[in-house]
């Protein structure tokens, strides 16, 4: 039982510290530091040895934008409600996703911007990051 929790506390912190660097990256980069980002998930994948997948819920207020950035590992993003506009470094334009789609990231695809469209209305998102276990989940952009 005593191995148990501490195997909890140590899951507990990782998820902290994990969210916390997701969190700060963006909050950073964000337009308005109103931007949440709240944590759903986290694992070590059994049949993926090295990894972890994070899950998070990012709300992004009416108006506001992240600025350039990467991630080092697999993003997928389900929008689940208001509307994102999306730029990655292999799109042509900028491409506006509504509640409902999906759009995925490969490791170290710059994402020249990313925003929420409306003045008025609020968008959420669901990102599912694939990376090494222990690697930063965000990194600034190099251009």
């Amino acid at each position: 039982m005593n191995n148990f929790r501490h195997a909890l506390t140590l899951f507990t912190l990782v998820l902290c510290v994990t969210v916390t660097q997701f969190a700060m990256a963006h909050g950073d980069q964000a337009t308005d530091n109103t931007v949440a980002v709240a944590p759903l998930l986290t694992q070590l994948p059994a049949d993926l040895a090295g990894k972890r997948i994070t899950m998070v819920e990012v709300t992004y207020p009416p108006g506001s934008s992240f600025q350039a950035h990467r991630h080092p590992g697999s993003v997928l993003v389900y929008v689940a409600s208001g509307e994102i506009r999306s730029q990655l470094d292999t799109d042509e334009e900028p491409v506006t996703y509504k509640a409902g789609e999906v759009w995925y990231e490969s490791p170290n695809a710059r994402h020249v911007y990313s925003e929420n469209p409306s003045a008025t209305v609020p968008a959420k998102l669901i990102a599912i990051l694939i990376g090494d276990d222990g690697a930063e989940l965000v990194l600034p952009d190099d251009h």
